[in-house]
This record gives structure tokens, C-alpha cells and sequence, in this order.
């Protein structure tokens, strides 16, 4: 049976909890194979701490069926929480967001101020101010509109006022500055609860790419497309600019000897910086491995550093195909690295077979014997 990406069941919602209450989130997904499920706390650090089925983390357990559940709420337990779903096919994401409110009561309003549901215009202008993160009292949690990443994130308020760009919940935070919804583009994949199964396209921002997927026919979102054209059409597909075919530094035979490692596996997710980056796959086999223990440690997923990338024009260009690929490059310092000139090809019988026969008749240490 042909592998099929993960898609959720459900929309993902936010949830709001009182101090010491127990909450939960589910992330049920469909795909086949099964999808791993982990989960993170979107936080201001460079990695985000990985949260996986069957452990405890403090008053966090994430079950067996990689249900999210958190016990005696504390404020500083409200922020967004991730749910990661993959599997060879594909990978998902998907932001539940959690408001910890106060366990009494706030204090009633003053004579003069506004009363909660009259209609009071947020200017826009406070969206844009940086969180003011001065102590001026005690410090508490809240929510603030983050206008770089175009949605609302928790952070720490001293109650210094110096702007308004700070609320005490998500859904005031989402209300004031987000207003509409979350763009069609950056949803993640939903199939729904029903089962009027029918073929549809979704757009995938972690690959940028659109996928095809089975929508059950309820419950969806935006995020669903009657065809490739139209899905290319309404999302940020790379059409526009016209670059040349990637060069490679040698052909397949030079490059599996000059290689640490080659591998089948299926592009999971790119992560852009400056010029370089971050790709992670999905392993099928590997061919060729020298200083990693791919095969002795059962490594599933590989993550590959990208060096002097050109992100207008990138190469090696591993979203050109849907399929798996074939990925040649260098170990540094533990690190699985290519660069632009990498061999990076669309796996097929042939190739595979063909790197296979090198690798039994050593041809590389013949190569290597008569380059000395």
C-alpha cells in the first residue's frame, strides 16, 4: 500500500483553563503508516524542548496515544503548544493554544470604563509596539501580538503599561490584532470526522509544496483545494522566479566516493535561514554510511545542515520532486551536511540498484588506489 500523510481529524482550538485545573488537548491524526506524535511549547529559545508519547515532563503527560494532558494549571503553563505528526509519507503541525486565567474572579469594573462586549475599536498601531517587559510590579503571564511571526505568543508583563500590546488571554490577543482568521495557507491539513471520502489538495508551508490528501467531506478548512492548479494558484508556490538546473560537483559514481553518506529518504520539512538551513527526512534505506551508525542505531529521521544556500534559487533543489530522493554529502563534526553542488537526485530501481553494485565490487577504494 502506498504511503499516505498525516491529516488531522479535527481543527485544532483554543482552550482557556483556571489555575490549578487539568486540561487537555488531542491530536488525532490519520496517515499510513501510523504517524509518531510529539508535542512542544513554542518558547523564545533556538529548539524548543521535544515532548513524546508515554512520559511525564513536570505536571505534563503526554499518553500512549500522544494526548497532551496538564495537571494543576499554572499560569506560566499558557502559551502555544505544537503537536508534530510524521510518518515516510509526510509531516504535519499544528498550534492548540492555552489561556491559564486567575482562579478568582476579576475585580469589577470602575465607574467610566468599558463594559465587557460593547464594541471598543483596538487601534491597530498597539499590534505593532513591542511587549513592554520593564518590572514596574509583580510579573504575570500575557499574551502579546508578535507582528513578525503575524500571530499572538505569551510573554512576561512587569505592569509597566508603557503600551496596550498585552492581554490577558488568546482570544483577546487573537480578537484585537489577528481579527480574521488564520491564513488559508498556513493551516495544516484537515481530513474531518465524516466519510464522503474525496481527492483534494492542501498546501503545505513546511515544504512549500501542495499535497494531494482524502478529505472525509465535513469539517475542514480553507486549506483544501479542488486541484494542484488551484491550490499553486492561491498559495505562495515558487513559479515565478525561473532558475537554472542545479550543477553537480561530479556525477553519481565521484560523488557516492567523495560522500560520508547516501541515503533514500523522503523530504519531511526545510527549515530557511540567511544562507543556510535545515532539511529533515524520512529514511528508506541507506546505501552508504561512514561515520554516523545510521543502520546500528535504527535511525528513522536524518537531519541535514544546508551550507551557502541561495533560498531565491536553491540548490541542491529538494522540492522538485514528490518522491524520494537520492542524497549524497559530508559529516562535519557529527553533522550530516550538503552544499550546493551535492548529488541530490529522484530515487529510482535503477540508480539504487546500480549505487548498490558500486558498493559491492568496492569500487571506491579502487578509485581511491589508483588516484595514489
Amino acid at each position: 500500500e502506498l504511503p499516505v500523510p498525516p491529516a488531522l481529524y479535527s481543527n485544532p482550538f483554543h482552550q482557556s483553563v483556571r489555575a490549578g485545573g487539568t486540561v487537555s488537548f488531542r491530536c488525532d491524526v490519520s496517515g499510513r503508516p501510523r504517524p509518531d506524535i510529539t508535542w512542544e511549547k513554542q518558547s523564545d529559545r533556538a529548539e524548543n524542548f521535544i515532548m513524546r508519547p508515554d512520559q511525564m515532563y513536570g505536571n505534563v503527560v503526554v499518553t500512549n496515544i500522544g494526548q497532551l494532558v496538564i495537571y494543576n494549571a499554572r499560569h506560566e503553563d499558557a502559551g502555544i503548544y505544537t503537536c508534530t505528526a510524521r510518518n515516510a509519507a509526510g509531516l504535519l503541525r499544528a498550534d492548540f493554544p492555552l489561556s491559564v486565567l486567575k482562579r478568582e474572579p476579576g475585580p469589577a469594573p470602575q465607574p467610566g470604563s468599558p463594559q465587557p462586549g460593547s464594541p471598543q475599536p483596538f487601534p491597530s498601531t498597539e499590534c505593532l509596539k513591542e511587549p513592554d517587559r520593564r518590572r514596574c510590579e509583580a510579573t504575570e503571564v500575557r499574551w502579546h501580538f508578535d507582528a513578525k511571526q503575524g500571530s499572538c505568543v505569551t510573554f512576561r508583563y512587569g505592569g509597566c503599561g508603557a503600551n496596550r500590546n498585552h492581554f490577558e488571554t488568546y482570544e483577546e490577543c487573537h480578537a484585537a490584532c489577528v481579527g480574521s482568521a488564520r491564513p488559508t495557507c498556513l493551516l495544516p491539513m484537515v481530513q474531518g470526522p465524516c466519510q464522503n471520502w474525496e481527492p483534494r489538495w492542501a498546501y503545505n508551508y513546511l515544504l512549500k509544496q501542495c499535497h494531494s490528501f482524502v478529505y472525509g467531506g465535513c469539517e475542514g478548512n480553507n486549506n483544501n483545494f479542488d486541484s494542484k492548479e488551484t491550490c499553486e494558484d492561491v498559495c505562495p508556490f515558487p513559479k515565478s522566479l525561473q532558475c537554472k538546473a542545479c550543477r553537480l560537483k561530479s556525477k553519481m559514481v565521484l560523488s557516492l566516493c567523495r560522500s560520508d553518506f547516501a541515503i533514500v529518504g523522503r523530504l519531511m520539512e526545510i527549515v530557511e535561514d540567511q544562507d543556510s538551513g535545515i532539511a529533515r527526512f524520512a529514511l528508506e534505506d541507506v546505501l552508504k554510511d561512514e561515520k554516523m551508525g545510521l543502520k546500528f542505531f535504527n535511525i528513522k529521521y536524518l537531519e541535514v545542515t544546508l551550507v551557502n544556500m541561495d533560498w531565491s534559487c536553491p540548490c541542491p533543489n529538494m522540492t522538485a520532486e514528490d518522491g524520494p530522493l537520492i542524497i549524497m554529502g559530508t559529516v562535519h563534526d557529527g553533522m550530516a551536511t550538503l552544499d550546493p553542488g551535492s548529488y541530490v537526485r529522484a530515487a529510482n530501481d535503477k540508480r539504487v540498484k546500480k549505487i548498490y553494485e558500486l558498493m559491492e565490487k568496492k569500487t571506491c577504494d579502487l578509485l581511491n588506489r589508483f588516484q595514489d
